[in-house]
């Protein structure tokens, strides 16, 4: 299976929409707070690993549901999006001497719709601040779904 990767423009309207109806950016405290509970829940008070640091993987949906302690940024709209574009949405947090030093979020993401369901794959690399510092965006160049990808792009790169 080969894959294509794309650079995508980090202030393209699909990013900055996602950023904020998650509210990366309004709600930043509560991700860094609950991301590192998270981490010492799993790994202990001690966050780094000889001299390098932890990277936590969490999982804050389930079956197109935000799970705790990420439920109260639930909205209509949040529920919409959910269903329609993200897919498994998993927040993996890098954790050095207690404090977030970035952020990678990986989302598949549904550039059709909800009847053919086409699937790829985006990167987003965030700064401590939620500010988007890289924004990748990746599908298997064997699926005949170039016309959406094309669609997805242009609309990136208004």
């Amino acid at each position: 299976m080969s894959y294509r990767i794309l650079k995508v423009p980090v202030d393209c309207q699909e990013i900055i929409e996602f950023i904020d109806i998650f509210k990366l950016q309004t709600a930043k405290d509560a991700y860094s707070r609950n991301s590192l509970i998270h981490t010492k829940e799993h790994w202990g008070d001690v966050l780094t690993y000889g001299s390098g640091f932890i990277d936590s993987t969490m999982a804050i949906s389930k079956n197109g549901e935000l799970v705790p302690p990420f439920q109260h940024f639930a909205s209509n709209k949040l529920k919409i999006y959910m269903n329609e574009k993200v897919g498994d949405f998993d927040l993996y947090s890098r954790h050095f001497y207690s404090e977030q030093g970035s952020y990678e979020i990986d989302i598949r993401y549904n550039i059709g719709s909800l009847a053919n369901a086409f699937w790829g794959d985006l990167r987003l690399s965030l700064d401590g601040h939620f500010k988007v510092i890289n924004a990748t965006f990746s599908y298997d160049t064997r699926e005949p779904h170039h016309e959406k990808l094309d669609y997805w792009i242009k609309m990136c790169t208004k």
